[in-house]
């Protein structure tokens, strides 16, 4: 609860909020991704040229990838914090357990409607 007045106190908004988790959560899931990428070459592992993938094609998975987590995430943090999701219980655990496809059922049922 006293997170929920800090925040309203700082004058963000619904999708001020989300757009601010969505950002934080991208750049988070990018930098661990680049860092598992760059330990697993550095110890040995095989890196982007020794597939013969173009760099567009390793690029957008990455992007795909990073992207479908932070909207993971920006939708399971709405669920949880906003107090205007009717059956949060069920549509918590069912994002927690069917993560990017419940993500995306969420965000057109639930999300778009606000």
């Amino acid at each position: 609860m006293l997170m929920q007045n800090s925040i309203f106190q700082m004058g963000l908004t619904g999708r001020v909020l989300a757009m601010k988790v969505f950002g934080v959560s991208f750049l988070a899931f990018s930098v661990v991704f680049l860092l598992v990428y760059f330990f697993s070459v550095y110890g040995g592992g095989p890196s982007v040229g020794d597939e013969g993938l173009p760099l567009w094609k390793i690029f957008s998975g990455f992007f795909i990838v990073v992207f479908s987590f932070s909207f993971w995430m920006t939708m399971l943090v709405d669920c949880l914090s906003s107090g205007k999701v009717d059956n949060r219980i069920f549509w918590g655990v069912g994002l927690f357990l069917f993560s990017w496809l419940a993500a995306i059922l969420y965000f057109f049922a639930v999300y778009r409607k606000r």
